[in-house]
């Protein structure tokens, strides 16, 4: 369960930039691909389940996300196959 929630608050972070913003500090966009709200509802679960151990690394996320195509729910497959093609990745 631990290792669960860990993986969670660490796509949270990886979701909303690295950290939360506060006053006197500047709050640093490490959304590389512009994920949106759609594909972070759609997506995260199967991200935790499937990749925990990528994060915060954007780069292994996406490959593993990519490796691991076939076995994402149906919703964040046709999620993630459309926003590669929108972003213009090869998949």
């Amino acid at each position: 369960m631990m290792r669960r929630w860990l993986a969670f608050v660490l796509v949270w972070m990886d979701f909303t930039g690295g950290a939360m913003a506060q006053p006197g500090h500047y709050q640093v966009n490490t959304n590389k691909y512009q994920v949106t709200d759609i594909e972070r509802a759609a997506c995260q679960n199967d991200a935790v389940e499937l990749c925990s151990t990528s994060f915060p690394d954007e780069e292994a996320l996406l490959a593993c996300m990519k490796s691991s195509r076939l076995k994402l729910t149906p919703t964040c497959r046709t999620t993630f196959e459309a926003g590669l093609r929108r972003r213009h990745i090869p998949f």
